[in-house]
């Protein structure tokens, strides 16, 4: 029978073996400025699968690489920054580097191209740590969570209204709740992190987590719905024809950090 570790071990095989090559010199700007973009986001995925093996020495390596690839996005085409600035903030965001600048730039892009290519919480928290107006993005994520297949996690915008009252006591629980929410997506087949890496680690939580200990807030010890036990399914099933069609691997993971425990 597969395990989870193999599973894992075989899909961070996969992503490496497709970080390696440059776009093609044929590419006009936009798609080539894309193809660095893509490679950025399976710089984050190599870091989330090194993670949960407990590959410490190498990972950050991995937010590194991202973080260049994204910034080769903006300069090819800068037309599509925010875009291209999303897995470049992430990165540094998981690195416990400062975000003034990519938050900055965030901002700046927003108010020129006013699109959807970048997360409303990512918008937000920029916002927030620059001190800046941030009532308009707030009804733009409010809006966004409503939405049925809404990329904003449930739960989003009550944690940054709790934050931005100081209430402790419910920011807790509004991030438990978050933590619940990427839980039930994690494990559902029609979602849109379901056998990705991002079923590994709760991206909108563990950003709203940091920008509370940003802004002084330590509850990181008091959070209690961070460790699940996800049902890990097979990326490929069809290379495995001798095991169960929606055969899964139980994993106990901590959604904040990327860690698991394979015992």
């Amino acid at each position: 029978m597969r395990t989870a570790k193999e599973e894992i071990e075989f899909l961070l095989d996969f992503v490496n073996s497709s970080v390696g090559r440059a776009p093609g010199e044929r590419l006009n700007d936009y798609r080539k400025a894309f193809a660095y973009q893509n490679i950025a986001w399976r710089y984050v995925s190599i870091y989330i699968y090194k993670s949960l093996l407990n590959i410490s020495d190498e990972k950050d390596n991995a937010l590194r690489n991202s973080i260049i690839n994204s910034q080769k996005a903006i300069e090819i085409y800068p037309e599509d920054k925010l875009s291209h600035i999303q897995p470049l903030f992430i990165a540094k965001s998981l690195l416990g580097e400062s975000l003034l600048e990519p938050a900055k730039q965030v901002i700046e892009a927003e108010q020129i191209n006013k699109n959807e290519n970048i997360s409303p919480l990512i918008t937000m928290l920029s916002s927030i740590i620059l001190n800046d107006n941030h009532s308009l993005f707030m009804e733009m994520l409010k809006t966004h969570e409503k939405k049925k297949h809404s990329t904003v996690l449930s739960g989003s915008y009550d944690a940054i209204v709790q934050l931005l009252k100081r209430d402790e006591e419910g920011f807790i629980k509004a991030l438990n709740s978050m933590l619940l929410a990427h839980h039930k997506k994690a494990n559902s087949p029609s979602s849109g992190i379901y056998r990705t890496c991002y079923s590994f680690l709760s991206l909108d939580s563990y950003l709203v987590l940091a920008l509370s200990e940003f802004l002084g807030m330590n509850v990181r010890s008091k959070i209690s719905e961070n460790i699940q036990t996800l049902n890990v399914p097979l990326r490929f099933p069809t290379e495995f024809p001798k095991l169960p069609k929606n055969y899964k691997m139980a994993l106990s993971v901590d959604y904040l950090t990327a860690t698991a425990n394979f015992a």
